[in-house]
């Protein structure tokens, strides 16, 4: 997982969103989850999905789930998150277009 890439994620059960960093940290290669406001409610195991924001992908795919908690700062979390999916184990891929931008 690339630490200079990201996407747009929410929270699946409060809403919240944020931007899901790669991490290589470890052999579980985590991901963090950035810029998280310290008074969401979060929990570990809570799902995280796509939010859609980012344009890149479509809202509500499932990413990972909430691994740890770290204070970033006064204002907000850094989430350690494991994906739900080891993409080294992948072996088919769907992809999905992006929507149009109402071309015809």
């Amino acid at each position: 997982f690339d630490p200079e890439s990201g996407v747009g994620v929410r929270h699946q059960l409060d809403r919240y969103t944020g931007v899901l960093r790669g991490g290589n940290q470890g052999p579980a290669k985590l991901t963090r989850l950035m810029f998280v406001p310290r008074d969401t409610q979060v929990a570990v195991g809570d799902p995280l999905v796509t939010s859609g924001l980012d344009g890149a992908f479509p809202p509500g795919l499932l990413v990972g789930f909430v691994r740890d908690l770290a204070e970033e700062d006064l204002l907000t979390w850094t989430i350690t998150v494991e994906p739900a999916v080891d993409p080294l184990e992948v072996e088919e891929l769907l992809l999905v277009p992006p929507p149009s931008g109402g071309t015809k």
